[in-house]
């Protein structure tokens, strides 16, 4: 039963789901939208909100430390921090965009757009 189990496992083992979403997280902050299947889409809106939420209501030298702990990389966790996070300083939430593309040719999976508003 799937009684109150919010994301889906992607199926991957715990480590490996993390690393992914910690991968598209950051390539979402550098490149402001990307492509990926429907369902990586999905889980990927729900944790970067989030992480939004959690890194917005620190303070400021926690807010660095939270976002180094979760983004690769010193250029993602410094555009998060100077041009994501005062960009939509004024909304609480829904910060990120799910648009459905097109159908992958090899598989037949759904393609969608994850993009910042």
């Amino acid at each position: 039963m799937r009684h109150r189990i919010s994301t889906s496992k992607l199926g991957r083992k715990t480590s490996h789901r993390k690393a992914l979403l910690r991968n598209l997280m950051t390539a979402l902050i550098l490149h402001e939208a990307i492509e990926t299947t429907h369902t990586k889409a999905k889980v990927l809106e729900s944790t970067f909100a989030e992480f939004y939420t959690k890194v917005r209501k620190q303070t400021a030298f926690n807010r660095v430390r939270a976002v180094k702990s979760v983004i690769y990389g010193d250029a993602a966790g410094k555009k998060f921090l100077e041009v994501v996070l005062p960009k939509y300083e004024a909304r609480p939430y829904g910060i990120t965009r799910v648009v459905k593309l097109y159908r992958r040719k090899g598989d037949d999976a759904l393609i969608s757009k994850v993009e910042l508003v």
